[in-house]
């Protein structure tokens, strides 16, 4: 029986702070310690997510002068690591670096003999929280855990580096079974490229004009693990822009995400394919257990609560939408799209003035009707296969790019897509969405 997913998200600005803590040079300590505060979720599929989103740095005079280990830290250190438990409620991780770790790092024998009996103290402190330990390497990262009502520590399936671009560490490296030679050529995205696109788990949210392209490129570039949702069957309307439906499919009723397994399932046997034919909202513990979502809705509304939920759960969203507005007395009509790609602690859509009150009550005094907006196949195909190539660049970070571009405008008159010009006045940082408000919503009494 296969055991359920354990996965963790940490924020790539905390990640960066930890390692550049735990990189610095102690008087006699080989290496440093320090402790992750976290919160968790077990969903309704039985994947447990954790959050990381508190670093407690140990102080240099809680360290023991012992040649013998890297590092040992006394009493004091741990002590305070379990009124924190106490305190506040929360899990915690033992973590320390590996320097000399060029890929996914390993526990060392020390670390085997000494870090299970803290993490178990831990659970003394409260049962009901995660509490494990976590090695990070230069690159990639490892992780074990301690589950409530488990004895054993249990290894994480992935860790993921929340940011542009993110960290994906899967430290129970499965072999590859796809042929090398069948993606020869985009061995340049990395080494380990190809083993995290045959891992990851995407989302997609509308699998209609944008989603359909969404898909059936994913799947050639050699994704396995989805989560499709959508509601509707394939009509005659929808033949004009969505990708893999034909005449029988609206002869038939076919169903939107049975048309996209076909896509998928015509390039991988093996895929691993949830299908949720239904509204994400009524089953969303199956976007949560994902690592990218695809956003491909119609309306304001709709977006704003997709978005809410992926920062809630620390995933990142990409949004595609096009419309197309009648034009001015004898003036063509106007063709416009956008792609946004929302991050965790980066700037939201209410943040690069996607989203605003206006367009959001005007929507909803319509009852949230997006309305039947004119699509067209080629211009969601351009928007698509720059969000897909956003997608690549943000799981592998191939380009070597260190800046993101959040938000893209496509004019579909001259067919030139290129930064918004919103983007000059927009800050870096995002107010409406902290990265401690995660998991599970937290009630007190006031």
């Amino acid at each position: 029986m296969k055991r359920s997913e354990i996965i963790i998200r940490i924020p790539n600005t905390m990640l960066n702070l930890i390692k550049n803590d735990l990189r610095r040079p102690h008087d006699f300590a080989f290496e440093r310690i320090g402790f992750i505060g976290s919160r968790h979720k077990v969903l309704s599929t039985g994947t447990t997510i954790i959050f990381m989103t508190d670093y407690f740095p140990v102080p240099d005079n809680q360290y023991i002068n012992d040649p013998d280990v890297g590092a040992r830290i006394n009493s004091t250190a741990i002590r305070e690591s379990l009124q924190r438990i106490i305190d506040h409620k929360i899990g915690v991780f033992h973590t320390h670096y590996h320097t000399f770790s060029a890929n996914s790092p390993e526990f060392s024998f020390t670390d085997m003999k000494d870090n299970p009996e803290i993490i178990k103290s831990f659970g003394y402190a409260d049962k009901k929280q995660v509490h494990g330990m976590i090695v990070l390497g230069n690159s990639e990262m490892n992780a074990l855990v301690k589950i409530p009502g488990e004895s054993e520590l249990r290894q994480v399936t992935r860790i993921i580096g929340v940011g542009y671009p993110m960290t994906i560490s899967i430290p129970a490296k499965t072999i590859e079974r796809t042929s090398k030679k069948r993606y020869d050529r985009q061995s340049f995205l990395g080494k380990n490229a190809q083993l995290v696109i045959s891992q990851v788990r995407v989302c997609i949210v509308g699998l209609g004009g944008g989603g359909s392209h969404i898909v059936q490129q994913l799947a050639h570039l050699g994704i396995k693990n989805y989560t499709i949702f959508d509601y509707d069957k394939v009509d005659e309307t929808n033949l004009n822009r969505l990708i893999g439906a034909g005449l029988i499919d609206v002869t038939n009723g076919t169903k939107k995400v049975d048309v996209a397994r076909t896509i998928i399932e015509s390039l991988h046997k093996d895929a691993n394919i949830k299908i949720v034919d239904d509204n994400w909202m009524n089953t969303p513990a199956n976007l949560q257990e994902c690592d990218v979502v695809f956003g491909c809705v119609d309306s304001y509304i709709a977006r704003r609560d997709l978005e809410s939920e992926c920062r809630r759960y620390m995933i990142p969203l990409i949004d595609i939408g096009m419309d197309v507005h009648d034009g001015y007395e004898n003036e063509a009509p106007s063709m416009a799209g956008q792609i946004i790609l929302s991050i965790p602690g980066e700037p939201c859509m209410h943040c690069l003035g996607f989203l605003t009150e206006p367009n959001l009550a005007r929507e909803a005094a319509k009852y949230g009707a997006a309305g039947g907006r004119p699509q067209v196949v080629w211009a969601n195909g351009v928007l698509a296969s720059q969000t897909v190539g956003i997608f690549v660049d943000l799981i592998t970070g191939w380009s070597g790019k260190t800046v993101i571009m959040p938000y893209y405008s496509f004019d579909g008159n001259s067919g030139i897509l290129m930064p918004h010009p919103r983007l000059k006045y927009t800050s870096n940082t995002c107010e409406h969405y902290t990265l401690k408000n995660v998991g599970l919503p937290v009630f007190k009494k006031v």
